[in-house]
């Protein structure tokens, strides 16, 4: 329980929040750092009951038609670019969201994102946020990755009510479950990544032999700056709390009696092919289970909303029109009810072909000349996606 930890909450969350620009680069806004805020979108900083750090952004239109309350990702403090902030602002659709807070490199963390989502969605103790949730606007909730896992979180432990009543509709971007190919627990893929996670607890994946070949050519394998990885990607232990809460999600949503699925509102949600950090056949599920819309973006990552036209087009779409209450319409006017996606197989196998392409290569430019190297085939290059 969050009791349990009430006492180390301020030592927890003491790192610097990661920023996104408007070209979509991310980089880590520190006490040295000179980034502003672009104008149109104001900070607030509070407390949660148990002393969490709460960083809460808002970004109001002027002509505001509707409103987007959203959850940002695991260590990232902007749900999309100030750039698309902006686009929609210009839309008449105000943004306001919660910045999950960001624990470096501890563990014990769960717990009070758990916190600091319910003090801003369901049971909000601030003024500011208060009044943000009282607005007289039809309300959109967007979530992305963990953010999106922390709203079917709520709604798991009896929050569903609430959730229905504050919002006309929920976007989910990549919600956060699991990572690809690791969906059943008997896998070989779920029991080498949970091996290796254990044995490699507190690394980030760049540091160990396996996490650089899976993050190769991925769209984090390459960082802004040298520290942003430290402050942006969890360490495995970290991974496997969040797996924990997406199975506390996963088991609610395939139990017809439990309080997540009394959830009663449209759904998108939305998935990258290539997305190599939530699984997009679990994505497939939840949008099937809610009878929702799923958008799946061929050779995308794991921001299939974000930073491209088509998705971005989409979330606008599809925000404006469940205020309107009129979903099923856009929905099936962009073909929204396909539920297939690639199917995903052979996760170690073609890690294994990686990591030893990449052993070879590098025996290879120690002990051959470069007259005499040999071209590695193509097919040995490919990493899992």
């Amino acid at each position: 329980m969050v009791s349990n930890y009430s006492g180390r909450a301020n030592n927890i969350f003491t790192h610097s929040p990661v920023i996104t620009d408007d070209d979509g680069k991310q980089f880590v806004v520190t006490q040295g750092s000179e980034y502003e805020l672009p104008k149109h979108i104001t900070l607030h900083e509070f407390h949660t009951t148990h002393g969490v750090p709460i960083r809460f952004y808002t970004a109001k239109a002027e002509n505001e038609t509707a409103m987007i309350m959203g959850a940002s990702g695991f260590k990232t403090d902007f749900i999309l670019t100030p750039q698309e902030i902006e686009a929609l602002n210009s839309q008449g659709v105000s943004v306001c969201w919660l910045a999950l807070p960001n624990p470096g490199r501890n563990t014990d963390f769960m717990e009070y994102i758990v916190e600091a989502a319910k003090e801003v969605l369901v049971e909000p103790r601030h003024a500011e946020i208060r009044s943000w949730c009282a607005r007289n606007v039809p309300k959109v909730f967007f979530g992305h990755s963990s953010g999106a896992q922390l709203f079917l979180r709520l709604a798991s432990e009896g929050h569903h009510k609430t959730l229905n009543r504050l919002f006309s509709g929920a976007i989910l971007s990549s919600p956060y479950i699991t990572p690809p190919g690791t969906e059943h627990p008997l896998t070989l893929s779920s029991i080498a990544f949970d091996y290796y996670a254990r044995k490699h607890a507190l690394k980030l994946p760049s540091e160990t032999p396996l996490g650089q070949v899976y993050l190769k050519k991925s769209e984090r394998a390459n960082f802004d700056g040298p520290d942003l990885a430290k402050y942006q990607v969890p360490v495995y232990q970290q991974i496997q709390e969040l797996r924990r809460g997406g199975k506390i999600v996963l088991n609610a949503l395939r139990n017809p009696e439990s309080n997540l699925r009394g959830l009663e509102m449209p759904f998108l949600v939305a998935a990258g092919a290539n997305d190599k950090f939530s699984s997009p056949r679990i994505s497939s599920e939840i949008a099937q289970t809610f009878q929702g819309a799923f958008y799946y973006a061929q050779g995308l990552g794991h921001s299939p909303l974000s930073n491209n036209t088509e998705g971005f087009g989409t979330l606008l779409g599809a925000t404006t029109s469940m205020a309107r209450k009129e979903f099923g319409k856009f929905a099936k006017q962009y073909h929204l009810d396909d539920y297939t996606v690639r199917s995903e197989r052979f996760i170690v196998t073609k890690l294994a072909l990686s990591a030893a392409a990449q052993a070879a290569t590098a025996v290879t430019q120690r002990l051959v000349p470069d007259r005499l190297r040999p071209r590695m085939p193509s097919v040995f290059s490919r990493t899992p996606s």
